[in-house]
């Protein structure tokens, strides 16, 4: 089925007498005779059903430009057919139609009427696509009478459903119709937004011909916004579509539109070629209207080179050329009856005289042009008296079908509410007797049960937080047994097991599967005295023995106990306390383990050649203890899980040494026994600094 496609503009010629826009429909909507023909035979020869209410439809589309009168005759026809049928689609779709001949016939009331009509059907029938094109019609309609207001609501309306029902053929054109009524308004950069958004849709639908028309809307704006470069750009792209897909008329409308924007710019020669092209293809079509605009517009362009001519026999040639120009305007206007050419002829004739010295006809043409530009004012008036008058209309109508709209509702909502109002008092007096009932006989035995369940519910939640806890254990522990302990033993097996069977021969490969029993031995063991140290921890086996003592003899001591392993990856062990007789109060067991996993720790992450400090700094009440390394450092969300402490997290080390990140959990749960916490400061290959501190005299209130 075929839609009359309501954009209100799309070609816009921006000089003295198209500077409103033509409706999209007048170049798109022509029907030739032989396609007309065929309806009317098949007309005569169907019968009275539902489709001849098709083609009596069909017969209405095709006419409504040329012959809206007929066109008015057959949608009527069509009509009252759907009706006798009840054929409510068939309704619908005459209504719409209807509403499309008044517009077009200027009964911009009778069309807002219709269209109310058929939109509620079309909501009914849950149509949207065709719900969309009604909204879409009814802008138009409120574009014509100046109600922007209203024109920009029902477009939005339209754009909203196509969107929600993806109906990709109506966006295009909502957007166009959006974009337009904001540049009428002046919003020219909101109306340039919408036309961008128009013609991506256009080049997704694959339409060239109204690609050229979203593209001369988009210079238009540009234009208007005395962007004339811009400007140039996009009629120069809209001349570039096929002359089949807008025709000799629109390329003679986007010639004038660059022939405008160079005259904007005072280039008056281009302008001049432009408008020349623009006449010849206006002439060859026979469109008189144009052709008379575009005669007054070469007249105004020569009159202006005249008045910019240096020499006088340059200024009489351009002054007799618009002359020429203007007397074949007005010799058009006069048989047109177009007062609008007609004063444009006549104020250029003006100019011209003038600028010949023949001031006598200049005084009569400007007279003439005086006198005719009053008439005008006058039509203009009126037309707007016209077009409030409809809006008055329009505005009652709509007032008029929202108060019967209220009414209905508000009847049926008064017989719905009575019906609910009497079942809700029958059943709930129902209900108030039954739950009566039951209420008096569990009331009793409720009550003796509340006390029992509340005892129970607090012994189960106890229990349940007790066994969440083992749980959490017991995950920690299989996790770690399962992979961190597996992995070292059963390479400590295979080693020993190619040892046991001989099949190592060479002293050197002999030396290295020693080395690798030694280290992954000595991993195991670290891994077990941090599990245990852990495990015992979580179970408040150990007891927490703080006293005050020396802390530098803790720090020399696990470096002592790690020389080894960092020279066998070449990593420098430094000690950098700056005072070793201040003393602080601690366990020394715990801050021992917690030194000894951060000296570890670094090491792991250092490289051959880099270094690892570790020392300590008077702060006053505490003693600050820290490791800091030359190693790879940590990037932003690796320093974060560490930092939360949530899981055991770990990372393969320089020389790819497995961990499984219990040192960390201990060292962190040691220190905040003693009311402080585990930090850090790390830069990506540059190195990381742990830290922490102990207090001087008593632990804080914190500590466990």
């Amino acid at each position: 089925m075929r839609f009359r496609v309501h954009i209100i503009a799309f070609f816009v010629l921006p000089f003295l007498l198209f500077v409103n826009a033509f409706p999209f429909s007048s170049y798109s909507h022509y029907s030739g005779p032989d396609k007309i023909d065929s309806l009317y035979q098949a007309l005569t020869e169907s019968p009275a059903d539902t489709h001849q209410v098709q083609l009596l439809y069909s017969l209405s589309w095709h006419l409504i430009y040329s012959h809206p009168d007929s066109a008015m005759d057959y949608a009527q026809r069509g009509l009252n057919l759907a009706r006798r049928l009840n054929f409510i689609p068939g309704i619908a779709k005459h209504q719409k139609m209807l509403g499309d001949i008044h517009d077009v016939k200027g009964d911009y009331s009778a069309a807002v009427d219709y269209y109310n009509q058929a939109r509620h059907h079309f909501d009914s029938l849950g149509n949207r696509d065709l719900l969309s094109h009604t909204y879409m019609a009814m802008g138009v309609t409120y574009f014509h009478v100046g109600d922007y207001a209203r024109a920009l609501r029902y477009n939005q309306q339209a754009l909203e459903i196509a969107r929600e029902e993806n109906i990709r053929s109506n966006l295009p054109a909502c957007y166009t119709n959006i974009g337009i009524i904001h540049r009428n308004r002046g919003n020219y950069e909101r109306a340039l937004k919408y036309y961008q958004q128009a013609l991506e849709g256009f080049k997704r639908l694959n339409k060239p011909g109204d690609l050229a028309r979203a593209y001369s809307n988009i210079g238009l704006v540009h234009s208007n916004m005395k962007q004339y470069d811009q400007a140039l750009e996009y009629y120069n792209r809209a001349l570039n579509q096929a002359e089949d897909l807008i025709g000799s008329h629109g390329r003679a409308i986007i010639k004038g539109n660059i022939a405008m924007v160079y005259e904007q710019q005072k280039k008056f020669d281009q302008a001049l070629a432009y408008f020349r092209q623009s006449l010849l293809l206006f002439e060859k079509a026979g469109y008189k209207n144009e052709t008379a605009n575009t005669l007054g517009n070469l007249a105004s362009v020569h009159n202006n080179l005249a008045g910019e001519a240096q020499s006088p026999e340059a200024k009489k040639q351009h002054f007799t050329k618009a002359l020429e120009y203007a007397e074949r305007e007005e010799k058009l206007a006069r048989e047109m009856g177009s007062l609008a050419r007609k004063e444009q002829a006549f104020h250029q004739l003006s100019r011209a005289y003038a600028g010949l010295n023949n001031y006598r006809q200049a005084y009569s043409y400007k007279q003439s042009h005086l006198r005719v530009r009053d008439s005008l004012f006058n039509e203009e008036k009126n037309r707007q008296l016209e077009e409030m008058e409809a809006k008055y209309q329009m505005d009652k109508q709509e007032r008029q079908n929202q108060l019967l709209k209220n009414i209905t509702e508000l009847q049926q909502a008064k017989l719905e509410r009575a019906d609910l109002i009497r079942y809700i008092t029958v059943g709930g007096i129902i209900l108030l007797l039954i739950f009566s009932c039951i209420y008096y006989l569990r009331y009793r035995k409720q009550k003796q049960l509340t006390r029992k369940l509340q005892r129970k519910n607090t012994y189960i939640q106890e229990q349940t937080q007790r066994l969440n806890e083992l749980n959490k254990t017991k995950n920690k522990l299989i996790s770690i047994i399962s992979h961190d302990l597996r992995s070292p033993v059963a390479s400590i097996l295979s080693s020993a097991q190619l040892l046991q069977e001989g099949y190592i021969k060479d002293h050197q490969e002999l030396r290295g599967f020693h080395q690798q029993i030694y280290e992954n031995s000595a991993s195991v063991l670290h891994l077990l005295e941090n599990l245990l140290s852990w495990a015992k921890n979580q179970q408040n086996e150990i007891v927490f023995q703080p006293r005050k003592q020396k802390v530098y003899p803790v720090i020399q001591h696990n470096l002592g106990l790690l020389s080894g392993v960092a020279g066998n990856k070449d990593v420098a062990l430094k000690d950098q306390a700056q005072d070793s007789e201040v003393e602080a109060v601690f366990d020394q067991e715990m801050i021992s383990t917690a030194i000894r996993n951060l000296i570890s720790n670094a090491i792991k992450f250092t490289p051959g050649g880099g270094e690892v400090k570790a020392g300590l700094k008077d702060r006053g009440d505490h003693v600050e203890i820290y490791v800091s390394d030359t190693g790879i450092g940590m990037k932003p969300e690796e320093k974060e899980r560490v930092l939360k402490g949530t899981s055991s997290y770990t990372t393969k080390g320089t020389e790819q040494e497995e961990g499984s990140g219990m040192g960390l959990q201990v060292s962190r749960e040691f220190i905040r026994q003693h009311g402080a916490d585990l930090e850090l400061d790390s830069t990506p290959h540059q190195g990381t600094t742990f830290r922490f501190t102990l207090p001087k005299n008593r632990l804080s209130d914190q500590s466990n």
